[in-house]
């Protein structure tokens, strides 16, 4: 097999790199209401797990159709959790400004654990809604409870995530690709996931 034949690894490399670069652009373009970035996201996971399962998907298509299908249930899942992230902070603040005595450690320990299951349900919730048709509370639960039974795939991700970042640090100009790549690498483990519950997946 020749290196640049169409089946070849640098064409699908450039095809992953165009992927990864359409769908931050896309992901970006979307969220710009703030509103709808839960429906971004939502879009950028349908299109990856789609390819992570070796279903062809084009990437423009796949997005919008998600999009416009999710925008609802996406927007309302995104408004609880930001609801849920200010309350969150404002009791950190709290936190440092209000003397609580011998409750200060087990007041700050519910934060860490409340802290730490908003980012997993922040996590699992977009690409659930992206492949499955759920309820916002179905959504929210299943979410809260694949990333708690899946423990090691959720901390995978928490550190794929951090690596990016990372990364990002050292070559600045992948900065407004964040999204497309850790949606990329991610959406091989949640499909994983996905598959343990449903076979058919």
């Amino acid at each position: 097999m020749n290196f640049f034949d169409m089946d070849g690894p640098l064409y699908k490399i450039g095809t992953v790199i165009a992927d990864i670069f359409m769908l931050s652009f896309l992901w970006i373009i979307f969220s710009i209401p703030l509103l709808t970035i839960g429906a971004s996201t939502t879009a950028v996971y349908y299109v990856s797990t789609k390819k992570a399962t070796g279903s062809d998907s084009y990437v423009l298509k796949g997005f919008l159709k998600s999009f416009k299908e999710n925008l609802l249930i996406s927007t309302i899942v995104f408004i609880i959790l930001v609801i849920i992230g200010f309350v969150v902070w404002i009791n950190y603040r709290a936190l440092g400004e209000v003397e609580m005595g011998f409750l200060y450690l087990p007041v700050r320990l519910a934060l860490i654990i409340v802290t730490t299951q908003l980012v997993f349900v922040s996590m699992y919730v977009f690409p659930i809604i992206s492949r499955f048709n759920v309820t916002v509370r179905n959504a929210l639960k299943f979410a809260l409870q694949l990333s708690n039974v899946h423990l090691f795939f959720s901390l995978s991700n928490v550190v794929l995530f951090v690596a990016i970042i990372f990364v990002t640090m050292w070559v600045p100009a992948l900065f407004i690709f964040i999204p497309g790549i850790f949606a990329h690498f991610s959406a091989s483990l949640f499909v994983k996931i996905f598959r343990k519950h449903n076979p058919e997946f």
